[in-house]
């Protein structure tokens, strides 16, 4: 019997079983590879949702992004109705509700106006502000009509702010824009740039060296250079001296108390111990002026008030407002006209009294 131990294998069974795993090894790469797929599909759908939809956002604006994405993915996913009507636009009542009603018209008669002030003063090329008065209360804030008589000097606009253009003087009126008959008209000043503006009609300036005194007005220019009046007066004797410096008026006293005691009449404080009065007189009369101390006007004879004669005492009491500057200096200056002088008949009375009832006046 003969072996078929060396017998031939047949070829035909080893690519079979070659082929079959081929087969099964392509079957199980495209199982894998279709899971993959699947998952990064939905990764890459989540990354188009999140960074990809903010993007159209950005640059095709909000509602566009919305449309397109929905259409986009509208097979995984839905907008929800809470989130797309978050996109809608408000309707149009609600932006009328959410818009402030406009503020009711004042139309309070108004009965009359009053400034803040009698005058104003201001530097060219800089602004002030003239407050209003309104009566009644109520009518506050109603708009005014404004204007200026040199608009060349000083502009105002519609809310009363004056604006300095060139030094001078000028007239800001202001008229109730319901009745033109109810209005106000202030002066206003305007001055050189740098200087300091006063709204006071006069500066009076205290001569030591020539025991006088000089109310001075403005010129075009709104300085005080234009002598207005010189009265021959007593600064404080060598023990009391009249300290020079820069004052203002801030008292006045028809009749005031001294030291003695003595009175002065027609007194106006420009200082917590200075005054301009009289000559003083021993009780409040007319006819207990010192006889001496007018006889002394012109010279330093006082305690550091300045002594005037009754007729000057009363015009700066008359004429010159609180807060008018007081300049107190050393220099000589104008001496003015000699004062009227006594009659020792109508002994105590002051020569320039304007009184009817002094003796001098009959």
């Amino acid at each position: 019997m003969v072996s078929n131990m060396n017998a031939p294998k047949r070829k035909g069974s080893g690519c079979l079983r070659f082929f079959l795993f081929f087969v099964i090894f392509v079957l199980l790469l495209a199982c894998l590879g279709g899971i993959a797929l699947i998952t990064l599909s939905n990764y890459g759908y989540d990354y188009y949702s999140k960074y990809l939809g903010i993007a159209e956002t950005y640059i095709y604006g909000e509602n566009s992004s919305a449309n397109n994405v929905s259409s986009t993915v509208n097979s995984q996913a839905e907008v929800s109705s809470k989130e797309a009507a978050s996109l809608e636009p408000p309707s149009s009542s609600s932006q009328e509700e959410s818009s402030a009603s406009p503020s009711p018209i004042n139309t309070v008669p108004i009965t009359a106006l009053k400034p803040d002030k009698k005058s104003y003063a201001v530097e060219a090329n800089r602004k002030t502000k003239i407050a209003v008065t309104y009566s009644p209360a109520a009518a506050k804030g109603q708009p005014l009509s404004w204007s200026s008589d040199d608009t060349s000097i000083a502009e105002v606009d519609a809310e009363g702010n004056v604006s300095g253009k060139f030094p001078g003087e000028c007239s800001i009126t202001a008229a109730s824009t319901q009745d033109a008959s109810i209005k106000f008209t202030v002066p206003v000043l305007v001055v050189k740039p740098g200087e300091h503006p006063s709204a006071s009609k006069y500066l009076l300036r205290v001569y030591k060296g020539s025991q006088s005194v000089v109310a001075y007005t403005k010129d075009v220019y709104g300085s005080y250079s234009i002598e207005e009046r010189v009265m021959p007066c007593s600064t404080g004797a060598k023990g009391t001296p009249t300290f020079s410096g820069n004052y203002q008026t801030i008292n006045k006293y028809r009749w005031r108390l001294m030291m003695g005691p003595t009175y002065g009449q027609y007194a106006t404080s420009f200082s917590s111990a200075y005054l301009f009065h009289s000559v003083p007189s021993s009780k409040q009369n007319l006819h207990s002026m010192s006889m001496g101390g007018y006889s002394a006007l012109g010279r330093t004879a006082s305690h550091g008030c300045v002594r005037l004669c009754v007729r000057d005492a009363k015009w700066i009491y008359d004429n010159c407002e609180l807060s008018t500057p007081v300049e107190v200096v050393d220099d000589t200056g104008p001496y003015g006209e000699p004062l009227p002088p006594l009659n020792w008949d109508y002994y105590g009375w002051d020569p320039t009294d304007p009184d009817p009832s002094s003796p001098y006046n009959k």
